[in-house]
């Protein structure tokens, strides 16, 4: 349907076996895809290869040193197993991405969302389960901006937002040629490239079984 309807190519499959040209695209984007994935060294390696030389590869991810895992333990939602495979931190991230020998970080940043983070977290706590109904009463949406401004404010220097992107993992054109990504853009919108360059995104379904490639001139 996506191919019919826009004109893009589609490959559909598991990052693993999917039939994907190597080298074929300027930037590869995977949101919310790394912590489901059984081994995330294969994963980051794989979508590396799919690079450019020069290309880039952005990660988003929920940040295992985050505020909220540190404050509400087994109360942070994304913990969420089994889903949940692996959790990073900033600095297991950047190991991962470099340990593959393909990439260089060149940035590796976390970020806040406003206002979900302890509407989660009461909503657990007041009905068992994360997607439950329950609206905050006033204290508690007092708390919630409360715990918001503060994670926010340490993002800087504790790297402890909730998200964690790594932006701008560079694939090393040298080690390519001889043969062998807590700031992340929301997506499409933010993704830019030189305009007038072959662009495209590898966006990858939270689950892992769906490839979707958007390829533009």
């Amino acid at each position: 349907m996506v191919e019919e309807t826009t004109g893009a190519k589609v490959w559909v499959g598991t990052i693993e076996d999917v039939d994907v040209p190597e080298g074929m695209f300027n930037a590869v984007a995977s949101r919310h895809v790394i912590e489901h994935a059984y081994h995330p060294t294969r994963f980051v390696q794989r979508a590396a290869s799919f690079l450019k030389p020069g290309g880039f590869l952005y990660i988003l991810t929920p940040n295992f040193n985050s505020l909220g895992r540190r404050s509400h333990h087994k109360d942070w939602h994304a913990l969420d197993p089994p889903r949940h495979l692996n959790l990073l931190t900033p600095r297991s991230l950047r190991f991962v991405c470099e340990s593959t020998g393909l990439l260089r970080v060149t940035s590796c940043r976390t970020l806040t969302r406003f206002h979900d983070e302890m509407q989660y977290v009461y909503t657990l706590r007041e009905t068992g389960h994360f997607k439950g109904e329950y609206h905050l009463n006033f204290p508690q949406q007092l708390s919630a901006r409360a715990f918001n401004w503060l994670e926010n404010a340490g993002n800087r220097f504790f790297k402890w937002g909730k998200k964690l992107r790594s932006s701008r993992s560079e694939f090393d054109s040298s080690v390519f040629l001889r043969g062998n990504n807590l700031k992340i853009p929301s997506m499409l919108s933010r993704l830019l490239l030189p305009r007038g360059l072959l662009g495209a995104i590898l966006s990858l379904s939270k689950d892992s079984r769906l490839l979707l490639a958007l390829i533009w001139a």
